[in-house]
C-alpha cells in the first residue's frame, strides 16, 4: 500500500512539474506576443492602449489541455500502447495547442491570407511542447506501473473487449475527423491539421478511458469539461474569430473550437468506459456462484 501511495504522489508531483513547464512556455510566448503588439501600436503613433486578451486564461487553458494529454498518454504507455500514446500527444500539439505559436514579430507571419504564423515557427513551438508532454508521459507511465497499472500483455485472461484498442482508436479518430470535414471550407472553423490533431487527441482519451473504473471515468470527464470551459472563457468571442493572448494585432489565431470537438473531447473517457461494460459484466457474472 505504501508503494502505491508513493507512486500516486510521484504522479501528482510530476503533473505539477509538467504544469509549471507548460505554463512557463505558454505564458512566455504569450507575453512576448503581447509585448510585440504593444511595440507595434506605439510605433504607429496611435493613441490609447492595445486591448489585450487574458494571458492567464490562455495559459490555464493550454496547460490544462497538456495535462489531459499527459494523463491519457501516460495510461496508454503503462498499458503498452506506446504508438497510440504518441499519436495522442502529437494530436494535442497539432490540434488545440497550436494556439501557443503566437507571432512574436511580423516576420513570423505567413505570406498568405490566413494571417497565421509560419509552419517553421509552429514546428519549433510544437517540438518544445511535445518534449514537455513526452517527458511528463514517461514519468506518469513509470509510476502508474508501480501503482499497479499493468501492460495488457501481462493482464490475466478474461472475456475479450468489445473492440481492440487500435480499432477503437481508428474508429473514434475517423468519426471525429469526418464530422469536421464539412466545416473545413469555412475559415471560421478548424482546418485540416487542427481537426486531425483534435481527432487524434480525442481517440487517445477514449482508449485511455477504457482502462478506468466508474469514478475515474467521472473524474476524467469532468476534467475534460473543465478544460473546455477554460477554452470557452479564454477564446470564444462574438463574431467567430477567437481572442487569444499573444495574437493581438499581428496575426489571426487558427480557430480550434467547434461543437463537434467539444462534445467528442468531453465524451471521450465515458465512451471508452462504455465499450468495456459488456466485458466487465461478463467478468462479474463469471465470479458469481452458480
Amino acid at each position: 500500500m505504501d508503494d502505491v501511495d508513493g507512486s500516486r504522489s510521484e504522479v501528482a508531483a510530476g503533473a505539477l512539474i509538467a504544469a509549471a513547464a507548460l505554463a512557463l512556455v505558454v505564458g512566455s510566448i504569450g507575453w512576448l506576443g503581447q509585448h510585440a503588439a504593444r511595440t507595434w501600436w506605439e510605433g504607429q503613433g496611435l493613441p490609447g492602449e492595445v486591448e489585450l486578451e487574458s494571458l492567464s486564461q490562455h495559459t490555464a487553458a493550454m496547460t490544462g489541455t497538456g495535462l489531459i494529454a499527459i494523463a491519457g498518454a501516460g495510461l496508454l504507455v503503462a498499458r503498452g500502447r506506446v504508438v497510440l500514446a504518441g499519436a495522442a500527444l502529437v494530436g494535442a500539439v497539432a490540434g488545440p495547442m497550436t494556439l501557443v505559436a503566437a507571432p512574436l514579430s511580423e516576420s513570423l507571419l505567413r505570406d498568405d491570407d490566413s494571417y497565421d504564423t509560419t509552419y517553421t515557427w509552429h514546428l519549433i513551438v510544437g517540438a518544445a511542447l511535445l518534449g514537455i508532454l513526452a517527458t511528463g508521459t514517461w514519468w506518469t507511465s513509470r509510476h502508474l506501473r508501480r501503482a499497479g497499472v499493468r501492460n495488457d500483455h501481462e493482464a490475466s485472461g478474461g472475456p475479450p473487449p468489445l473492440l481492440s484498442d487500435s480499432s477503437l482508436f481508428v474508429i473514434v479518430a475517423g468519426v471525429c475527423l469526418t464530422a469536421q470535414v464539412p466545416m473545413m471550407g469555412n475559415p471560421e472553423r478548424p482546418q485540416l491539421i487542427v481537426a486531425t490533431g483534435w481527432a487524434l487527441l480525442v481517440a487517445g482519451c477514449t482508449v485511455a478511458g477504457s482502462s478506468l473504473n466508474g469514478w475515474q471515468t467521472g473524474l476524467a470527464t469532468l476534467s475534460c469539461a473543465a478544460v473546455l470551459l477554460l477554452m470557452a472563457l479564454a477564446y470564444l468571442r462574438p463574431g467567430g474569430w477567437p481572442g487569444v493572448a499573444g495574437w493581438e494585432l499581428l496575426g489571426q489565431p487558427p480557430v480550434i473550437l467547434t461543437s463537434v470537438t467539444a462534445v467528442s473531447f468531453a465524451a471521450g473517457p465515458l465512451l471508452g468506459f462504455l465499450t468495456t461494460v459488456p466485458r466487465r459484466r461478463a467478468a462479474y457474472l463469471s465470479t458469481r456462484p452458480a
